[in-house]
């Protein structure tokens, strides 16, 4: 989708640091002033506007208000800025454009030192747009009631110890797949195929691929290999026979702890991550430049 096609006329822009980073909160008062003298404006969420400061000049709303009023908005930090982001403003439609100041920056497009040189060609239209798979994610307890979550990279459930193996039952539609004695397992969208799941000996997908996988970790067994699924499926998940019950986590960021007979039940979400990208961006180049390291960093999390 060409970027003249998104949220024309609207002279907002979002801007999304990550708080605990220093460098991510200057550049975020850098970028609104910078804004500020082309006639746009810079948004912030409270927490935000009152990190960068009022001398930058922000116009202060809650993410969860961006909607049609945010022409795109810009995350600040490592891959985890931009998960967290994808989560909140995926439902409101709002894009994304990725700036990098971690360690690997495998969903960024734009590293910190070329952010001013780039942002013109993307004020101008010029860009692209990455649609990307999300999991809708419901915990249905035991006991009543449903939480209900998203991620973009994917879906862990863990024992809930971690000494001893649990076990893991997992049905794909209404087949069971296996009941796993192992760690955890994890279902990844190809999205999330480079981040834990690679990490644990999944493949990796190519990001336009409708597919999802179950990768099961440390499994104490021959038979439990990566499983690549179609997106159409309904993946449930379930930790069995634990006193400890366990934990769902979404994307390394937000738990749910599991009780009792507790349910995972996981499919690809009506929502998409909408991420900015210049025009020849590369799937295949950016993957073989950012594992080319022997000290590569294969599962972002921060």
């Amino acid at each position: 989708m060409q970027g003249s096609e998104i949220r024309a006329g609207i002279t907002q822009v979002g801007l999304l640091p990550n708080l605990e980073k220093p460098e991510a909160v200057a550049l975020a008062r850098e970028l609104a002033a910078w804004f500020r003298r082309r006639g746009l404006v810079p948004v912030c969420h409270p927490e935000a506007a009152a990190a960068v400061g009022s001398a930058a000049h922000c116009e202060v709303l809650p993410c969860e208000a961006w909607r049609d009023k945010v022409a795109f908005a810009i995350t600040l930090g490592g891959d985890g800025t931009l998960l967290k982001a994808a989560r909140i403003l995926a439902p409101l439609g709002v894009p994304l454009l990725g700036v990098n100041l971690g360690r690997l920056g495998f969903l960024s497009e734009v590293e910190a030192e070329q952010v001013f040189e780039a942002l013109p060609a993307f004020l101008a239209g010029c860009y692209v747009i990455d649609r990307r798979e999300m999991l809708d994610v419901a915990v249905v307890k035991s006991g009543g009631g449903v939480c209900r979550f998203l991620a973009l990279n994917d879906v862990v459930v863990t024992p809930g110890t971690a000494t001893r193996l649990g076990r893991l039952a997992v049905y794909v539609g209404d087949s069971h797949l296996g009941t796993f004695p192992a760690d955890g397992v994890i279902l990844a969208t190809p999205t999330g195929s480079t981040a834990y799941s690679l990490a644990a000996g999944g493949p990796v997908l190519s990001p336009d691929l409708d597919a999802l996988v179950i990768t099961p970790v440390c499994a104490h067994t021959f038979y439990a290999r990566p499983t690549v699924i179609s997106k159409a499926e309904t993946v449930v998940l379930r930790v069995e026979r634990s006193r400890e019950g366990g934990m769902v986590t979404m994307d390394g960021q937000e738990r749910c702890r599991l009780t009792g007979d507790d349910e995972v039940r996981v499919r690809a979400a009506q929502v998409k991550a909408l991420l900015m990208r210049r025009p020849g961006w590369d799937f295949y180049a950016m993957l073989r430049r950012k594992l080319r390291g022997d000290d590569a960093c294969l599962f972002p999390r921060s």
